[in-house]
């Protein structure tokens, strides 16, 4: 068992390292009153082994409650195609959480992820009140607390914002993740009419994102990849939609690879997302089977940045949904590249890859200072689905056996459970991938 390792969220999530991290304290712009983010995590400083998701941005704020004080949190819809906000115990578990097609808007503004509203307004506010557990709601957009434990008078807690894809032309680093100012936090303190208060101490968990152990999903079985829902407590902070509890799997797909073969990995079809790479004033938001989707590379290395490798074939370790090169019959196929290779061969094999319309994307190498026996792995999200769509990630079943490793292949992605949307991939030695007697 690999012991407290940092890792990033994807946030599965993903998504949930703090080895680099920026304190906010001294925000320009925020009133003297307000709490300030402990921080925010960037994608160029992920470590192993779940690292987030390079179009992610993250904002955590760690802090004691002792089941009084609310906290109230003013922002604007960000440009980019996901928000969320989740809260987690002192394990990491999910207790509560809210998306942004659930938000209702401040007075005179529009939530932009509703079907209709233009994308781009300019007037996009909203509050969220984050409350005592069983306390009465606040205001629409009310999420909870869990209750403290039996004979504690305060608990740690964390508040995490996530924003995924932000648009062109959008500043998505710390400062601000979605093109918009980092919302402000207020401490409230009295029931129907709450008044400000003083902030509570931060002092979440100090290891934000680690975990004690690490197992991977199971190997490639006679050539075959398959992805498997990783239980929650291997992977601590994990993002989702409402509560989770330790019995309960993530809302991820994770395979494992072989680091010295080429992985193709295929969907028979992708399903539509929101687009919002190619927005205008006049675009409007529209419903899709889901709202982002992406495809990771993971392992003990850091998540290679945009652009610095397999050029000009691929742009980093992430691809999410508007990099993607469909065929023109809606099949996706990736071209993972094993990091142990010469620059000369990994080139052929972007190029080959390129030329038959398929994404290609490096695979992690086995990095410094961490244990060996980690084997790179893939991720894929298909994060907000909606109803009906057959290829959810939920729809796959949820192993929380011991080990992971061991999952039956009863419980992997397949098209019994997911249609024609499940990843599903071979594996290839080097040279029958470039002579093409594999993954075709």
């Amino acid at each position: 068992m690999i012991r407290r390792i940092l890792i990033t969220t994807a946030l599965l999530i993903c998504a949930l390292a703090v080895q680099s991290t920026v304190s906010l304290s001294a925000h320009a712009r925020t009133p003297v009153d307000a709490c300030k983010w402990e921080r925010t995590l960037a994608p160029k400083e992920v470590k192993f082994p779940v690292q987030m998701d390079t179009h992610a941005a993250y904002a955590i704020y760690a802090f004691k409650t002792d089941g009084t004080i609310s906290l109230q949190v003013k922002g604007q819809f960000p440009y980019a195609a996901f928000l969320s906000y989740t809260v987690y115990d002192s394990h990491g578990l999910l207790f509560s959480a809210r998306l942004d097609k659930d938000m209702a808007p401040d007075k005179g503004s529009i939530n932009p992820f509703t079907p209709g509203a233009l994308v781009n307004a300019t007037n996009r506010s909203y509050t969220l009140v984050v409350a005592p557990f069983n306390q009465k709601p606040l205001n629409p957009n009310t999420i909870y607390m869990p209750p403290l434990p039996p004979g504690a008078t305060e608990e740690s807690l964390v508040l995490v914002m996530r924003v995924y894809l932000t648009e062109p032309g959008k500043d998505k680093v710390k400062e601000k993740p979605g093109g918009v100012p980092l919302p402000i936090i207020t401490a409230m303190k009295g029931g129907i009419n709450p008044t400000p208060t003083t902030c509570p101490s931060v002092a979440g968990p100090k290891d934000f994102g680690s975990f004690g152990g690490f197992s991977p999903a199971p190997a490639p079985s006679q050539g075959r990849i398959l992805f498997y829902r990783p239980p929650v407590s291997m992977v601590p902070f994990a993002d989702g939609s409402g509560q989770l509890k330790i019995s309960d799997c993530t809302s991820y797909l994770m395979a494992t690879l072989e680091k010295d073969k080429v992985a193709v990995i295929r969907f028979n079809q992708i399903p539509t997302y929101f687009n919002n790479t190619k927005t205008t004033p006049s675009t409007t938001f529209s419903l899709t089977q889901v709202r982002y989707l992406s495809m990771g590379s993971y392992g003990t290395s850091l998540i290679p940045p945009p652009g610095s490798e397999l050029k000009p074939a691929s742009k980093q370790g992430n691809i999410a949904g508007p990099e993607m090169r469909p065929a023109a019959d809606g099949s996706e196929t990736i071209v993972v590249i094993p990091h142990s290779l010469s620059d000369e061969l990994k080139a052929q094999i972007a190029a080959i890859a390129s030329s038959r319309g398929f994404n290609v994307m490096p695979m992690a190498s086995e990095g410094e200072n961490v244990p060996k026996e980690v084997p790179p792995f893939l991720i894929y999200r298909n994060k907000m689905a909606a109803d009906g769509y057959n290829g959810a990630i939920s729809n796959v079943p949820c192993y929380t056996g011991t080990p992971f490793s061991q999952a039956p292949e009863s419980f992997a992605a397949s098209q019994s459970n997911m249609g024609a949307f499940a990843p599903q991939g071979v594996e290839c030695a080097v040279k029958d991938f470039m002579s093409g007697t594999c993954g075709k």
